[in-house]
């Protein structure tokens, strides 16, 4: 990786100030190790990670901050190309049993949760996601994460971000077609194995009543991110 490569990674970890540098440090303060009831972030990343943490960081914004900006660019061209479910970059990033379900509304319901996830990334509140399409999301850009972590040369830091943010891996069944296209077996999953919001309707229903899913976002929305 070049000197330019690395700073640009850097730049773009500035999107995400709210992320502790120790989230994607190689190895965290002996303090924070014996303490119990304190986060990453209450300490000092260690001088000698600080560098690759800066790095990795940098690979998970721009990872979460271009979700949205290519989700948007999909309904920009399928707009005037045709069906959403025939295009785009988050089609081919979904289960392909559901793909005749992926029309313009659902394309704007993940576009506001992909904005959901930069924002509260940003500001540090984002502790799981809260509906099965978000764990979608966030699978999806946990991928690009190590796509972009493999460019610069660099293995995941001392958290592993999947088993962070990624409590429940429930989702994944819905990438197998044998059970993704039985709704039978679904059902059977969920009294056998306790799985929850794995049928196509219920995506964008939350797990706990406490949380909101944001409804689709707004046309005047959408023009923004698209230069309109």
């Amino acid at each position: 990786m070049t000197r330019n490569e690395r700073e640009n990674f850097q730049r773009w970890g500035d999107e995400l100030p709210g992320l502790s540098l120790n989230y994607f440090a190689d190895e965290l303060p002996a303090a924070y190790l014996r303490q119990t009831r304190k986060s990453p972030q209450h300490f000092p990343v260690l001088r000698r990670c600080e560098v690759r943490a800066k790095i990795r960081r940098g690979c998970w914004a721009s990872a979460v901050s271009v979700a949205p900006e290519m989700i948007a660019a999909d309904i920009y061209y399928a707009d005037r190309a045709g069906p959403v479910h025939k295009l785009g970059w988050l089609v081919s990033q979904l289960p392909a049993a559901f793909r005749a379900g992926y029309d313009r509304d659902f394309h704007r319901h993940m576009l506001a949760l992909a904005i959901r996830v930069r924002e509260s990334m940003k500001d540090d509140t984002f502790v799981r996601p809260w509906c099965t399409a978000e764990e979608i999301l966030l699978g999806i850009i946990l991928d690009d994460y190590a796509l972009r972590l493999r460019s610069a040369e660099l293995e995941p830091g001392y958290y592993d971000l999947d088993d962070l943010w990624l409590e429940d891996e429930d989702y994944l069944l819905l990438y197998n077609s044998e059970i993704a296209q039985r709704e039978d077996v679904l059902k059977a999953l969920e009294s056998q194995l306790f799985t929850v919001n794995l049928d196509f309707a219920s995506w964008f229903k939350p797990f706990s009543k406490s949380h909101q899913i944001p409804g689709p976002t707004s046309e005047r929305v959408l023009l923004r991110i698209n230069g309109g």
